[in-house]
């Protein structure tokens, strides 16, 4: 086992990659929960059964969880190979694939119903296919990094070595796909906090507020985050108002 003092700077950042995908697990839930909920004519209903890819996309985030909770646990910083693994690589691209087909159909739906709108859902229907495969592209590289990196008991490291590996996790990996992951969270945050439908059903569901207190921005976020935990089965990480 590598110890994690040796090497604090990589513990911090395996730690925020494990976050890192938990978050991107969450957001994949949420844009499910708004394919699912979303606000839509009659003729822009297609025939594919929606939430079977609800259902599937929040399986993975709850196994995810199971994997997050057993990490905080064991302190061997190899058992992230097992997390960031070929199997969730797979199953993440196949999900992201469905999203990406549900987004494509409900954009030429209501292109079809309304003409072409530049509103902020069809902005955000426009720019999430490529979001999407992005997302993907930078965990399959992650993936690839990780798989090599020398954290098993059999290997014996230098602190050069460890320091040259932590620059590149960082610079090269975390870092882009950081960037990757937040344009996902603030297209799924526009399409949750402007749709119609759900935001109805947001506000049928919880408890009513006074008509003379403002809510800012932020506390509203918070509000639709937990709002949408409950929802989605008890979510355990905030997405929508944290990168």
């Amino acid at each position: 086992m590598v110890e994690a003092e040796r090497m604090p700077r990589m513990q911090r950042q395996l730690a925020e990659l494990v976050l890192c995908v938990g978050k991107y697990m969450v957001n994949l839930s949420y844009l499910a929960y708004y394919i699912e909920n979303c606000e839509r004519d009659e003729t822009m209903s297609g025939d594919r059964t929606r939430s079977e890819t609800l259902q599937m996309t929040v399986m993975i985030a709850s196994a995810f969880r199971v994997h997050f909770m057993r990490l905080l646990e064991i302190r061997d910083l190899s058992i992230v190979k097992h997390l960031v693994s070929k199997e969730l690589l797979e199953r993440v691209h196949q999900y992201s694939r469905e999203l990406e087909v549900e987004i494509l159909l409900l954009r030429d739906a209501k292109t079809r119903h309304s003409g072409v709108v530049e509103d902020a859902i069809s902005k955000a229907h426009a720019k999430l296919p490529v979001q999407l495969r992005n997302c993907v592209l930078g965990l399959a590289h992650i993936h690839l990094f990780v798989r090599k990196l020398p954290l098993e008991p059999k290997f014996e490291v230098s602190d050069k070595q460890f320091s040259v590996l932590s620059r590149e996790l960082e610079q090269d990996m975390l870092a882009p796909w950081r960037a990757q992951l937040n344009g996902l969270r603030a297209q799924v945050a526009v399409l949750v906090t402007q749709d119609a439908q759900i935001m109805r059903k947001y506000k049928e569901s919880t408890v009513p507020r006074s008509e003379n207190v403002s809510e800012g921005e932020s506390a509203q976020n918070a509000s639709i985050i937990a709002w949408l935990q409950t929802q989605l089965g008890g979510t355990e990480i905030d997405t929508l108002s944290t990168a």
